[in-house]
């Protein structure tokens, strides 16, 4: 999966085959020249095969959109999701299942499934 963060887009390229995923979940490290200007934004959204929209912040105590003049960001890693009951099943809780119960925490009940695809480094 070769990957990219264009100003306000995280997108990818990805194999024509699979399942449709239901969400995507994407992570980004944005470092400024100033040491002291980074940050890590962990973003979930319904997935679209054009990449996932940097949301709007406000802009009165810095722009947090990556800058040209902005370290490359660091994305890693992206995963595209197919969960039981699709993005509305897991939209309230999504970043907690990612970071706290794994996997596991996407299944709904007893006969749910998930597929999960992560990227790997390019």
């Amino acid at each position: 999966m070769a990957r990219s963060c264009a100003r306000r887009r995280i997108s990818w390229t990805e194999a024509a085959d699979g399942a449709t995923p239901d969400l995507t979940i994407a992570e980004i490290l944005v470092r400024r020249p100033d040491p002291l200007a980074r940050w890590h934004w962990e973003l979930a959204a319904p997935y679209a095969a054009s990449g996932i929209v940097l949301p709007h912040l406000p802009t009165d105590l810095m722009n947090w959109v990556p800058l040209p003049t902005d370290d490359p960001p660091t994305l890693d890693p992206i995963q595209n999701v197919k969960v039981t009951g699709g993005y509305d099943a897991v939209r309230g809780h999504v970043l907690d299942i990612h970071d706290e119960t794994g996997p596991t925490g996407y299944v709904i009940g007893d006969r749910g499934t998930a597929v999960i695809m992560t990227s790997t480094v390019p």
